[in-house]
């Protein structure tokens, strides 16, 4: 059963590292909100590239080659909640 879902659209590469900061702060405000034990999906577009890790238990063995600041952000964010990409 899913308890939410969110929409984003995140900073790209060329923003300051402010503004992807307060993004990422608000991003984790509002999955934080959702509470423990659900099942949330975030949904949009992420500018990340995350690259691939086999047995990673966030990221998996089915990404790109390539690990932006983005996608670097977003792994951080996901293994802070308990999320997977």
């Amino acid at each position: 059963m899913i308890t939410g879902i969110i929409g984003i659209y995140e900073p790209n590469e060329d923003n300051v590292v402010t503004v992807k900061n307060e993004f990422f702060t608000n991003l984790n405000k509002e999955i934080v909100k959702s509470g423990s034990g659900r099942q949330l999906i975030l949904m949009g577009d992420m500018n990340g590239r995350i690259g691939r890790k086999n047995g990673d238990t966030v990221v998996g063995n089915f990404g790109e080659d390539m690990v932006n600041d983005s996608g670097e952000r977003l792994i951080e964010l996901c293994t802070q909640t308990s999320l997977k990409i």
